[in-house]
């Protein structure tokens, strides 16, 4: 799939409950850049949309992981529909 942009990206992937660093990693697979993608989580972890957990990797034992959480997906959606 093609993104137009960092927020289109986000649109269809921040609800995977992905790492920042992981979406970051991805937007440049589909040449757009990672670190805006960190800035726009950034700014939804400012406005309070959005939450940050660690939680047990599947994978590791032992090792945890950053996940994305959000209480209402769907605000955070309208916010990034919004601000592209």
């Amino acid at each position: 799939m093609n993104y137009s942009n960092e927020y289109d990206f986000l649109i269809d992937n921040i609800k995977l409950k992905k790492s920042p660093e992981q979406l970051k990693n991805e937007a440049y697979d589909y040449g757009l850049n990672g670190e805006r993608v960190l800035e726009i989580i950034q700014e939804l972890l400012q406005n309070e949309l959005l939450t940050m957990a660690n939680v047990p990797s599947l994978y590791n034992s032992g090792a945890v992981e950053t996940k994305i959480l959000s209480s209402d997906w769907e605000q955070v959606i309208l916010k990034l529909k919004k601000q592209k």
